[in-house]
């Protein structure tokens, strides 16, 4: 991915890959949400239409001369935020459940010298401890194996009360009126010839 190798050929200190973009929502060069707030004649890649953004928590290049505070010992006096060979990223990111669509949530493995261990970026105990410094930053839920946004928190708390075939048919009409708009959007594009006229390729095909 584009990001991870920035990210691993980055200075110590330096976070200019997020002055630029926001670490909630990393999105791929060329994509449609790009194209919409530029006013550039830009070519768009079909591809974008079927690779949604990423949420990319990586706390000590967003927040400056920041490092996390291990959860064993409750201090980042002996944290390591880089490995030998670059940023030590999770096997398996989070599920990050929206009210409009999922996405996945990255982050990266601190290691402690203290207690020698290591914990992950977007870890519990250690954003409770650093709550001062990263609040209002990370608005998000973290669960066992998942996450859940600040926009279907919210939704979650606001219709409590309804019953779950309500929520559920609520929840269905934005998801499709979000593809209509897609797609409605993606034949303007290609109406204007961003789009290049080509079938998609299947990943298996020649």
């Amino acid at each position: 991915m584009w990001l991870k190798g920035c990210l691993s050929r980055r200075q110590e200190g330096s976070c200019g890959i997020f002055k630029k973009n926001d670490w909630t929502k990393v999105q791929p060069k060329r994509s449609r949400d790009v194209s919409l707030l530029s006013m550039a004649d830009h070519a768009l890649k079909a591809d974008s239409f079927c690779v949604e953004d990423i949420a990319v928590w990586v706390p000590h290049s967003i927040i400056p001369s920041f490092v996390p505070s291990c959860p064993g010992c409750k201090s980042n006096v002996c944290v390591q935020v880089n490995t030998g060979t670059g940023l030590d990223w999770v096997k398996h990111p989070k599920m990050l459940c929206g009210l409009n669509k999922h996405r996945c949530l990255d982050t990266v493995f601190c290691s402690c010298d203290s207690c020698h261990s290591k914990f992950a970026g977007h870890n519990e105990r250690s954003m409770e401890i650093d709550g001062e410094q990263i609040l209002g930053l990370f608005n998000m839920h973290i669960a066992k194996g998942f996450a859940v946004d600040e926009d279907l928190f919210s939704c979650i708390l606001t219709h409590s009360a309804d019953s779950t075939s309500t929520i559920h048919k609520r929840l269905s009409l934005v998801a499709s009126e979000k593809w209509i708009n897609d797609a409605m959007f993606c034949y303007s594009e290609k109406s204007k010839l961003k789009i290049p006229r080509q079938s998609p390729r299947i990943h298996g095909s020649q």
